[in-house]
């Protein structure tokens, strides 16, 4: 945010306050916060109710979801960014500085007033699928391993009660969520090797790093 008035606070960063979309250097109250990298989110569009959680769509080229994530790429990532193909990019990238991809399903809860992927896509979205760093052990199962890809959204394959509030998982090789998405050739390890070098069909799942 920058209001081009260097007079008013001239060694502040300036962010949105919010409320009225001024400029000020107050704490962010996070209604204004996209939460993703190119400044417009696609998932969780609902910036009231969806505070600390956002839906990013958009591409990345450098493979994986597992965590740890570092930032790898410099210039803005996302649908609605110059380099909408990700070149360079990890997941990280299309979580806005303060954000993070969603590390797990208790991430998700913790990062939601519904508790979960409700309202994660609304009535006449395209197909959309975001993704968390939550993986597992196979079997439609969240836990331990790199195995599928889990998230929230409006297409893919219902995961196992252990997921829960993750409402869509990859299944095999991503076959559930198509291209872009892919995979790799290990049908155990999609969390450590997807990739998606096009933006259509959704992104990443970003929570803000301290919660509002």
């Amino acid at each position: 945010c920058d209001d081009s008035n260097a007079s008013v606070y001239p060694d502040a960063v300036e962010i949105c306050d919010g409320l009225d979309n001024d400029c000020n250097n107050k704490k962010d109250d996070g209604l204004c916060a996209s939460g993703c990298a190119d400044g417009e989110r696609e998932g969780f569009s609902d910036l009231l109710t969806a505070t600390n959680i956002a839906g990013c769509s958009g591409s990345f080229q450098i493979p994986g979801v597992v965590a740890p994530l570092a930032r790898a790429c410099s210039s803005p990532s996302g649908d609605d960014a110059t380099n909408s193909k990700g070149v360079g990019c990890g997941s990280f990238d299309l979580c806005a500085s303060g954000w993070h991809v969603c590390s797990s399903a208790a991430d998700v809860v913790a990062s939601t007033t519904t508790g979960g992927c409700t309202g994660s896509t609304k009535a006449g979205d395209p197909p959309l699928f975001f993704v968390t760093s939550q993986s597992g052990p196979g079997m439609t199962n969240c836990g331990s391993g790199a195995n599928d890809l889990f998230g929230c959204g409006n297409i893919g394959a219902i995961p196992a009660d252990s997921c829960a509030p993750l409402n869509r998982f990859s299944n095999d090789l991503c076959a559930d969520l198509m291209d872009p998405w892919k995979c790799g050739v290990d049908g155990l390890a999609e969390a450590a090797n997807v990739t998606k070098p096009a933006p259509d069909r959704g992104g990443v799942l970003c929570c803000r790093d301290q919660p509002l």
